[in-house]
């Protein structure tokens, strides 16, 4: 019995394995993966368990390279959400953070963007 979804909005969990998050873009039509606060400092006091860089910018990235142009997953859009003040930190402060910190991984998020739009 099918339901007749045409879009299936999915959340990927940061820290989730590389397998899962393959099953997940087979599944999905976008997937989301929530950047819970700006940098390691700030996560440490939400999460002794994950790590900032592999489990948040690093699942990004992962994410990023699956659904490029090109890619087996291309269908799939991604987006995340940025939760600013999470850990006390101010919103100017969060966004410079994070769009520093995304430059230098050479994340590309917005593609429409990044490429002048289509």
């Amino acid at each position: 019995m099918g339901f007749g979804f045409r879009s299936i909005p999915l959340k990927i969990i940061p820290g989730a394995s590389d397998e899962d998050v393959r099953h997940t873009l087979s599944l999905a039509s976008a997937v989301s993966l929530n950047i819970e606060t700006a940098g390691e400092a700030n996560f440490k006091r939400l999460s002794h368990k994950k790590n900032y860089t592999r489990d948040i910018l690093g699942s990004i990235q992962f994410i990023s390279r699956l659904t490029a142009r090109g890619s087996s997953f291309e269908r799939v859009k991604q987006t995340t959400q940025f939760v600013a003040g999470a850990s006390g930190e101010d919103l100017l402060t969060a966004a410079v953070f994070l769009l520093s910190c995304l430059l230098s991984q050479g994340l590309m998020l917005y593609d429409d963007i990044c490429a002048g739009g289509e």
